[in-house]
């Protein structure tokens, strides 16, 4: 099968990034063809991509900036750019999240194949945290609450002219059945990367960080609001406070790095809670992992919940809030311990607590638990259910065989030089209509040119063609 996967900008070896690399060495397992158009493709991410990949680049855009909220802006600005990319020959093309879906709506403005959107979650700053996202990038994300409009009316007239969307757990499965009005929705989430013999072990921590207690708490993310690193910090301070004697370490860069090392200082937890910074090797990260003694992720309503299943896999259990994806990554009282989603810093500071003190015995069976439980998502499983979703669709949607060409932008006179858009109908299987039909010309001018013009089948020397080849999809411009 000939995939095409739409994907904005990668930034780390990890998140949807990850996903992505793995499903493209699955579908490479598969046989299937495979190309990846996306913004920006660092070049320390380069050996990720298998071999067979055919990856298309936006060359002339520029190399994204440390600013998250700025590049995020402009990941949306370049989606339009990425459809040009986008090779003609695929069975299907995949649309990795809402800011690819301005190409897809293009896509399908052009030409008649099938679309999958595949959304990890739904745009956080349009849709529940428009207040959190305004003020955590000032001054630019000042202007959210007036964007927010405009971006949901456009966000689900482009998703809706996906042919499919899929869905990354069954909590963004609801919610995009409930924003879009699709009322099927399938899922299929990630898998993880099971450790190799000789990860586990709690010297690496120590080895690596000064860490001077028994007990760690670890959690790991990109440094952004929504995450809650503040709450973790806080969860840390209190637990000291209270005579448990705990490290709290910090995996991950981000925006909100210089915050939270302010607040680390403020709350005197210097030496106790401890910021790793970006780590590049997932073998490392499992390593980091693996010498805690409980996974803490406070991140509400997560779209999937994956770093709970790799703490997992490593035999540490987590904290966590219920709701969300983590209701299927997490079974309360059997890998980790779910709490109310309005709970505050007191509230998960007295659950870890209690963790902390009750018998090692619990602790050993949550985690010994938790690595039956990460066996259970494998990559192999993963692509597969994404590989039958993307499958169904390109069979239930076959190319049409009416498609329109637009061949280019055409002067319509020498004199005025008024650009007319040419559009020939291509008629590629319909016996019953002359093949001469192929050479007419349906012309959509500026205002003051001539509606129609006859379209030669050898150089026209009143026209000259001075653009690129563009497709129009039929069917949309008579509705």
């Amino acid at each position: 099968m000939r995939i095409a996967h739409i994907f904005s900008r990668f930034k780390t070896y990890s998140g949807a990034e990850h996903l992505c690399f793995r499903w493209l060495r699955e579908g490479i397992r598969y046989g299937d063809r495979l190309t990846v158009i996306t913004r920006y493709l660092p070049s320390e991410l380069v050996d990720h991509v298998p071999d067979d990949v055919n990856v298309r680049t936006l060359r002339w855009a520029h190399v994204p900036t440390r600013y998250h909220f700025l590049e995020s802006i402009c990941d949306v600005l370049y989606s339009p750019f990425l459809f040009f990319l986008v090779p003609n020959d695929t069975d299907v093309d995949v649309y990795w999240n809402d800011n690819t879906l301005a190409s897809l709506f293009l896509d399908s403005l052009v030409r008649r194949k099938p679309r999958v959107f595949y959304c990890l979650q739904l745009p956080h700053f349009a849709y529940g945290q428009t207040g959190l996202v305004t003020r955590s990038y000032p001054p630019l994300s000042w202007l959210v609450p007036l964007l927010v409009p405009m971006y949901r009316w456009l966000d689900r007239l482009f998703a809706r002219r996906a042919d499919s969307i899929v869905a990354i757990s069954k909590m963004v499965s609801q919610d995009c059945r409930r924003v879009y009005r699709r009322s099927v929705v399938p899922t299929a989430g990630p898998g993880i990367d099971l450790p190799r013999a000789g990860i586990i072990g709690p010297l690496f921590i120590r080895r690596t960080l000064p860490v001077k207690t028994d007990q760690v708490l670890l959690t790991a993310g990109k440094l952004i609001p929504k995450k809650n690193f503040d709450m973790f910090v806080r969860v840390v301070h209190m637990l000291r406070r209270d005579g448990l004697d705990v490290t709290g370490v910090i995996i991950g860069d981000g925006p909100l790095r210089e915050r939270i090392l302010g607040l680390i200082r403020s709350l005197d937890l210097e030496g106790y809670c401890l910021m790793t910074g970006f780590v590049e090797a997932y073998d490392d990260v499992l390593r980091l992992m693996s010498g805690a003694t409980i996974y803490v992720y406070l991140e509400r309503n997560v779209p999937f919940g994956l770093t709970p299943l790799e703490a997992g896999s490593v035999g540490v259990p987590t904290v966590t809030f219920a709701g969300g994806g983590v209701e299927e990554t997490i079974v309360d009282g059997e890998n980790g311990c779910k709490l109310p989603i309005e709970y505050g810093a007191e509230e998960v500071a007295a659950a870890v607590g209690a963790l902390l003190t009750g018998p090692p015995e619990e602790l050993a069976r949550l985690g010994r638990n938790g690595q039956v439980h990460a066996k259970r998502w494998t990559w192999d499983r993963s692509y597969d259910r994404f590989r039958k979703h993307v499958a169904s669709v390109a069979a239930a949607n076959p190319r049409s065989i009416l498609r329109m060409a637009c061949n280019s932008w055409v002067l319509s006179d020498s004199s005025s030089a008024i650009p007319l858009l040419s559009m020939t109908l291509h008629f590629s299987s319909w016996s019953a209509l002359n093949a001469s039909a192929e050479h007419s010309v349906v012309g959509i001018p500026w205002p003051g040119s001539p509606a129609v013009y006859p379209s030669l089948p050898g150089p026209n020397k009143s026209m000259a063609r001075v653009g690129v080849s563009i497709r129009c999809n039929w069917h949309l411009l008579a509705v």
